[in-house]
């Protein structure tokens, strides 16, 4: 189901949706427009918000659409999404909040002394 699917079924505005999801309404409208492809904490909201209805493969791209062209992808994150959609629900949250988690075990940037 897509964001917008969700939000006529809940007769929500993207203002409400925006609220719900702590994201600005512009970026909501990316999303919304395919102008852009949520991050993954992004992600994990979403689904938390919607009850599981809207995931993550809900924002890829059918690659057979004709009006799509490759320099409109961004293919790291569309990349990701094939790699989610193709494991089970338990293991794709498992990754997504791991992806969406700073890091505690990054070593400090520079050179160590």
């Amino acid at each position: 189901m897509t964001l917008t699917e969700y939000m006529a079924r809940l007769d929500l505005t993207q203002v409400e949706m925006a609220r719900r999801l702590g994201v600005s309404l512009s970026g909501l409208g990316k999303w919304i427009r395919g102008e852009r492809i949520p991050r993954p904490r992004s992600m994990v909201r979403i689904r938390e918000a919607t009850g599981g209805l809207v995931a993550p493969e809900d924002f890829m791209p059918s690659l057979s659409d004709p009006e799509l062209h490759p320099s409109d992808m961004n293919w790291k994150a569309l990349a990701l999404l094939a790699t989610l959609a193709q494991l089970t629900l338990r293991e794709r949250e498992r990754r997504l909040r791991k992806l969406a988690r700073p890091s505690e075990n990054k070593p400090p940037r520079g050179r160590a002394a």
